[in-house]
């Protein structure tokens, strides 16, 4: 109930992200660099920030939950949050069919002026 609509994101987080994933103070930034890297190989797709894109493109159109999975993974190790959401590689594929899409949009939308501005027989 105190959990709201993402109950079951938050319990998975719960269930999931265990003392591995407790940062290590002390560390030199190439083992923390090591460390973060290898957990990220250990974080499952079901947990990871995908899911806020719409479902044709891989996720499940829920911002919410994507919301909620980086606040659960934040109050376990901040470091591991950031790259988590950068280093998924469906957020990555997924954010670089967007850019390709929207420069396409782009392209279309003003075709005639890139037409007549980007003439190389000048």
């Amino acid at each position: 109930m105190l959990d709201g609509p993402w109950a079951a994101v938050r319990n998975a987080h719960r269930e999931h992200l265990d003392a591995r994933f407790l940062p290590v103070y002390g560390e030199t930034g190439d083992q923390a660099r090591e460390q973060i890297t290898r957990l990220l190989t250990e974080l499952p797709a079901e947990l990871g920030m995908a899911s806020a894109f719409p479902t044709e493109y891989g996720g499940s159109s829920d911002v919410g939950g994507s919301i909620i999975a980086s606040e659960m993974l934040a109050q376990v190790d901040l470091s591991l949050m950031v790259k988590a959401d950068t280093a998924d590689p469906a957020v990555r594929a997924l954010l670089s069919r967007v850019c390709d899409l929207y420069a396409l949009s782009i392209i279309e939308t003003n075709k005639g002026w890139f037409l007549e501005h980007n003439r190389h027989d000048r």
